[in-house]
This record gives structure tokens, C-alpha cells and sequence, in this order.
């Protein structure tokens, strides 16, 4: 039904850009499954179409395969902008849609949104307590919004539980999420994503588990992502950098600003730089952890930061990774 009306849960964010007016470039994926299961199609949820593949859709919350073995290879042709879902803020179009492909889309955006909310706000009633004390009994909502609640979500697991990918698992009688909040504390990427899908219920907020894969990179790929993200970091900080660029102001006026960052460590980092970038020479895992680390010091989670600072260091590895 949603489909005549031109819209699609699974490419309803394209859609969305088409009638904005000012959409993203397209993006292209090609799929090639290896060692997983061809029945599921692995697409990003800013999916726009897929192609070269034959699939279909069970409701909307799979894309499967079509065939006895599956789909081995397609391609995916998906719209992104820079912006976190969590912070979109919808054009006025959406309430006063004024074309007749506006009016359809909001017209069934208003027919899915009304499932949306019936189907994945509903928390598991033994849960919320284990859910409502940590989360949000002590919860400033003067704000509130999905941003918000999932930035007081990330504040509250970084605080009381921690990641482990070996953890215990819960008792036959136990359930897994609570044993995860209170008694265990420690989980794995199922377990995080499972509790914050159960907060975001139990406060309102219509939210689904799903599952997302990570492409491969090659260590030259990696290292030109660090360098990219290494950068931007720096810049919010105020200062002007680039590879190879005065690397010695740099390095002091790093030092000065970030007290986790050591006087000199720029220019070491800047030197692996250029031995890959330049030189072709591939990182051993020691340099590649060296550098690891010293992104992860550009934070400067020990640094007193105005709001709008926190915000832009926030959304930064997503504007790099453009």
C-alpha cells in the first residue's frame, strides 16, 4: 500500500531528498557476499534502490534474496547527507506539502508513521523499572527530543556497563537486558543495541534492533580515514594544519591546547603519515595503533568545551567520512 503511494520504508530517506530539492549526491555500493548468508540483501539504510540483484521486501524490516542460494552480487545505489539521523530536522514542505508528489509523500508518511508508533514504541512492561532508573528517572527533558534522549542513553551505558565481547551470559531464568543493566554490566554489540532500543521505548520513542556490517579496508584506506579525521579534529580546535605543512607549529600548538597530546607526537604521527600516503609503504600494527591513538586524543575529553565545540567533535568522523 505504502508503495503506490510513493513511498517505501526502506528508501523512504531518498525519498524524502528528491523532494527537498537539494539532495545529496548519490552514492554507489556494489555487493559482493563472501563467508555470510546470501538470503538477507546488505543495504545502508539510506538506501535509494537496488539494482543488478533480484529482492524483495518482507514488510519493512528485511530485504531478502530472491532464489534457492540467495542473491550473491548487486549493487546499491543509496542518498546521504552529513547530518545524523537524530538530528534531521524535517523541511516545511513535510506539513504543507505543496507539489503533487509532496502531498503523496506526506500523505503515507503519515499512514507509516501511525504504524511506526504502533508497532516499536511498545517496551517490555518487566523492564521498565530496570529501564526508568537509570535512564530517566533523573532525566533533564527541558530539551527533550531524540538527540537528547540518545545522548543521555550513550551517557548512562558509558557510565554503568562496559563493552566485552566474551560476557557472561545471562541465567535460564534471567532476562538478558536486565541481567545486562544490573547484574553482569558488561556486553556486546547486541546487548547495547538491545538496551538502547528498549530505552528508547520505554521513553516514547519508536526505535527497532537492527544489525549493520563493516567493509573491509585495506590498511592504506585506513590510514588516509585517520588522516582525513585527524585533520578536521584539528581544525575544530582552531588550528590550521596539513600534511607535511609547518609541522612543527603544529605540533606546539597541539601540545598547548590539548593536554593529552605530548610535545612532539604531531610530528611522529605526521611522519607515519607520509610513509604511507606518500611514501606507499604500508603501517606496521604498532604505528597503526600509534595513530589510532592519537586521533582519540584530538578529542579532548578532559577539555572544558562550549556546546556548539561538543556538537561539531560529535558529528565529526561523519563529515570526514564523506
Amino acid at each position: 500500500m505504502l508503495q503506490t503511494q510513493g513511498i517505501d520504508p526502506f528508501t523512504q530517506s531518498a525519498a524524502y531528498y528528491r523532494l527537498t530539492g537539494d539532495a545529496p549526491e548519490t552514492n554507489t555500493v556494489e555487493v559482493s557476499v563472501q563467508n555470510a548468508s546470501r538470503d538477507a540483501v546488505y543495504a545502508p539504510a539510506s538506501m535509494e534502490k537496488v539494482t543488478d540483484g533480484d529482492v524483495h521486501e518482507r514488510r519493512d524490516a528485511l530485504l531478502k534474496g530472491r532464489g534457492l542460494f540467495g542473491t550473491r552480487n548487486y549493487t546499491v545505489t543509496e542518498v546521504s547527507g552529513t547530518r545524523p539521523s537524530e538530528l534531521m530536522v524535517a523541511e516545511s514542505w513535510v506539513c504543507s506539502p505543496q507539489t503533487e508528489e509532496q502531498i503523496a509523500y506526506a500523505e503515507a508518511e503519515s499512514v507509516y508513521r501511525s504504524f511506526v508508533y504502533d508497532a516499536y514504541t511498545a517496551a517490555d512492561e518487566d523492564l521498565l523499572p530496570v529501564l526508568n532508573r537509570p535512564f530517566w528517572q533523573d532525566y533533564d527533558d527541558e530539551n527533550d527530543g531524540v538527540y537528547s534522549a540518545l545522548s543521555r542513553i550513550r551517557e548512562v551505558l558509558k557510565a554503568q556497563v562496559c563493552y566485552s565481547e566474551t560476557a557472561e551470559a545471562a541465567p535460564d531464568n534471567a532476562d538478558s537486558i536486565a541481567y545486562f543493566l544490573t547484574d553482569s554490566r558488561k556486553g556486546d554489540a547486541v546487548l547495547y543495541a538491545s538496551a538502547t532500543v528498549q530505552a528508547l521505548r520505554a521513553h516514547g520513542i519508536p526505535a527497532r534492533y537492527a544489525e549493520g556490517r563493516r567493509r573491509r579496508m585495506s590498511i592504506e584506506e585506513r590510514v588516509r580515514q585517520s588522516q582525513k579525521l585527524m585533520f578536521k579534529l584539528i581544525s575544530l580546535w582552531g588550528i590550521d594544519a596539513a600534511l607535511g605543512w609547518e609541522t612543527a607549529a603544529t605540533d606546539k600548538a597541539l601540545a598547548d591546547t590539548l593536554p593529552l597530546v605530548k610535545p612532539g607526537e604531531y610530528e611522529r604521527v605526521n611522519g607515519l603519515l607520509e610513509k604511507t600516503i606518500y611514501g606507499g609503504i604500508a603501517l606496521e600494527p604498532f604505528e597503526e595503533r600509534a595513530l589510532d591513538l592519537f586521533v582519540q586524543r584530538l578529542w579532548g575529553r578532559n577539555v572544558k568545551k562550549s556546546w556548539k565545540t561538543r556538537l561539531k567533535l560529535r558529528h565529526a568522523c561523519l563529515l570526514a567520512a564523506k
